[in-house]
């Protein structure tokens, strides 16, 4: 640290005694131009330090300011993952067959079928039932839609008659 300053001090001392020398006339005056200076710019090395007058560098007043750069780099490029397709589906075909002693569908015959008991002692069959103010509406196990009204209806009979065959046929009670 010592060193940096005693070697400015001694460079502003030298300086100042170039310019007084130079000045008065009295005294070395080298007026020998620096390496690389364009001459008639001011630039005279004043003994062994050089001393410049002026602008710093006034040779560059000259020249126009540098424009500005402004570098425009695009994004980065897509980065593409291969993903190895699925493997082809497999064609397979399977046979089922049916096993020789499989039970046949039941036919509408084998069907249970409420039993309808009319008061004249007839009895019919029916698959579905359904009962609209006065009337029995009913299907039978052919398909044939029959109305019966309630009043020749026999509900005692037809009650015990679907009860033996295991069969619940609810009516609604009777207005007599």
């Amino acid at each position: 640290m010592k060193v940096n300053v005693l070697v400015g001090l001694m460079a502003v001392a030298w300086s100042a005694l170039a310019q007084r020398v130079g000045r008065d006339g009295a005294g070395v005056h080298s007026s020998v131009p620096l390496p690389g200076a364009r001459p008639g710019l001011g630039h005279r090395a004043q003994g062994p330090f050089p001393f410049f007058y002026g602008d710093y560098y006034p040779g560059y007043s000259d020249y126009a300011p540098a424009p500005s750069v402004v570098v425009v780099q695009p994004p980065p490029p897509p980065v593409y993952v291969m993903v190895p397709p699925p493997p082809p589906a497999q064609l397979e075909i399977r046979e089922y067959r049916m096993p020789a002693e499989a039970p046949q569908p039941s036919s509408a015959d084998d069907a249970p079928a409420f039993a309808i008991v009319l008061k004249d002692g007839s009895v019919h069959s029916a698959i579905a039932v359904t009962v609209q103010e006065d009337s029995l509406y009913y299907v039978e196990p052919d398909g044939r839609p029959r109305l019966v009204p309630l009043d020749a209806l026999d509900r005692e009979a037809t009650r015990r008659a679907n009860r033996e065959r295991k069969l619940v046929l609810q009516l609604p009670p009777s207005t007599h």
